[in-house]
Formats: C-alpha cells, sequence, structure tokens
C-alpha cells in the first residue's frame, strides 16, 4: 500500500471513528450539507487540493479541531462548515436528552419531573425532529398524573405528521410513521416486562397507526400488532385515567 492510500485510509476511518455518530441521526439533506460545506472549506484551507487528494496533518486537524470549534474563522466558507458541525453537535444533544429519557422511563421515574424535561431539551435541539416528538407523544399518553396527557401527545403526533409531510423527502411519512410504531411498542413492551398494563389512549394510538402502516404497506406484521393491541382493548388490558 503506497503512502497515498493509506494517508487516505487513515482520513476516513478517522472521519468515521468522529463523524459517524452524528451522521447516522441526520437526514439525507443535513449530510450532504455538512459533506459540501466541509469539502469547500477543505479545499480553501488547502486540507485537499482540486482533485480531492489529502493532506494528513491538515485533515486531522480539521476533523478533531477547526470543525468542532467555536467562534468566525473569518471566512464564509469555515463558518458555514463550523455551522454545519454545530448541526451535528445539537443532533448528539438531542439523542443523549432522549436516551437519558427512556433510562428514567424504564426506571419508573415520575414522568413529569424526570423524563420529559430531558424530552423538552431534546425538541428544543431539534425542534423540527419528527422522531423526538413521537417519543414525547407516547410518554405523554402514559402519563397517568397529567389530564392533559392526551391532548399534549395528540399536538406532538399532529406536528410529527406536519414535519414529515412538509419535509419533501420520498417516504419520510411513511418513516415517521414506523418510528411511531416503534416508540408505542417500545412503551407497551416496557409495561409489559414490568408487568403493567399500558395506558387505553396508547393501544388506540398503536391500533390507528398500525393500521395506517398496513393500508400504506401491505405488510402483515402491522395487522397482528393492530389486532393485538385491539384484542387487549377488548379484554380490557389497559390502565385508565381516573
Amino acid at each position: 500500500m503506497n503512502n497515498k492510500v493509506r494517508r487516505t485510509l487513515l482520513i476516513l476511518v478517522a472521519l468515521i471513528v468522529i463523524l459517524l455518530p452524528f451522521l447516522s441521526a441526520c437526514g439525507p439533506d443535513e449530510t450532504e450539507q455538512f459533506v459540501y460545506w466541509a469539502t469547500l472549506w477543505a479545499k480553501a484551507r488547502g486540507i485537499i487540493d482540486e482533485s480531492e487528494n489529502p493532506d494528513y496533518p491538515a485533515a486531522m486537524r480539521f476533523v478533531a479541531a477547526q470543525a468542532f470549534g467555536f467562534g468566525s474563522t473569518g471566512d464564509e466558507e469555515a463558518d458555514a462548515a463550523i455551522d454545519c458541525a454545530r448541526l451535528l453537535k445539537k443532533i448528539r444533544q438531542a439523542e443523549d436528552e432522549a436516551g437519558c429519557a427512556w433510562q428514567a422511563l424504564e426506571a419508573g421515574k415520575n414522568i413529569r419531573a424526570e423524563v420529559l424535561p430531558h424530552l423538552d431539551k431534546a425538541i428544543s435541539l431539534r425542534p423540527d425532529d419528527w422522531s423526538l416528538r413521537n417519543v414525547r407523544a407516547a410518554v405523554y399518553l402514559e402519563d397517568l398524573e397529567n389530564p392533559d396527557g392526551v391532548k399534549n401527545a395528540r399536538g406532538d403526533f399532529d406536528k410529527a405528521d406536519a414535519l414529515a409531510e412538509k419535509s419533501g423527502i420520498t417516504g419520510e411519512y411513511l418513516r415517521m410513521l414506523r418510528d411511531r410504531a416503534q416508540a408505542l411498542a417500545r412503551v407497551i413492551t416496557f409495561n409489559g416486562e414490568q408487568q403493567i398494563y399500558p395506558v387505553k389512549e396508547t393501544l388506540e394510538e398503536q391500533s390507528r397507526t398500525c393500521d395506517e402502516l398496513y393500508s400504506l404497506t401491505g405488510d402483515n406484521d402491522y395487522l397482528l400488532m393492530k389486532e393485538q393491541a385491539n384484542n387487549n382493548i377488548q379484554q380490557r388490558r389497559y390502565r385508565e385515567r381516573s
């Protein structure tokens, strides 16, 4: 392996290790935007030439320091690249907050005091992320102490619908629905493991979501999930608000 190829591979490994946690949460447009501006900046700084041949020490400085720095570099292209890096940082922070919310929920913590604040923080970082709206809505449904839980959940579900529909990305609404089904299933499965029933409205939302998914995809797994939810409702395997 010649030095040029080895150097290129080392840079790619560094980029994957550092950026993969961020890029995995990006939508296609966000990832493309980051790559575009990072490439422009790298060329402007001599990190890569016009043929995109890299300079290893310069590239490592770019990845490890410049891209995650703060303040202005003095030129628009560099600042745009940093802005994209900050966007990726917000994505990671929002994911961390959502993870903390799930951990608190599964540990039996008070939903209003110790679960929802993490999701509120996540959504403040990523207000246009429909996945976070789906999670918070599912949690709202399970909060029996909140008389506005169902209303708040409906608001988040409706917002997730609107975000997916206006994205202009092919298949985004379907991905959003699948994500919602997963969030609801996670709540219901957790309740089953704790040997308690989910809230009635959670089962009703699971039935609606799986019914729509079945009509859109013809996937029998969604039909079975819908039938199971309906059966649980018929058998009164649920908790009710007082």
